[in-house]
């Protein structure tokens, strides 16, 4: 499906703030394929920024993302379950519109209570 979507990029490297946010901004569909670890370390920056942008974002079902994956559990695979997350990440690509409407309703309360302003306050 790729072939034939010319804008799908991959990117596995280490990604800068800077870079990070001009890829959120030019981005439909953010994916946190995460594995299982040991150990627990944080994704919630790039998982907040996506979700703060209101960008569908699609991953992985792992202990980093619960606070996500429980809002919108329709779009997480099982870890290391790679054609299942395909699934979704095409069903997402065909059906935008209404996964968009589905996923903004889901997440404009969580967004809204999890900002900085509110954060901090």
């Amino acid at each position: 499906y790729g072939a034939e979507v010319p804008s799908v990029v991959f990117i596995r490297k280490y990604l800068s703030t800077d870079e990070i946010l001009k890829l959120i901004a030019a981005s439909d569909i953010i994916i946190l394929p995460y594995r299982r670890a040991r150990g627990e370390y944080s994704v919630s920056g790039i998982l907040h920024l996506a979700l703060g942008s209101f960008r569908i974002t699609v991953g992985t079902k792992v202990p980093r993302l619960v606070e996500y994956y429980q809002l919108m559990p329709g779009l997480f695979a099982p870890p290391e379950r790679d054609d299942v997350l395909a699934r979704i990440i095409l069903d997402v690509l065909e059906n935008y519109k209404e996964v968009y409407k589905e996923f903004r309703e889901a997440v404009t309360p969580f967004v809204e209570r999890t900002s900085w302003t509110n954060i901090a306050n």
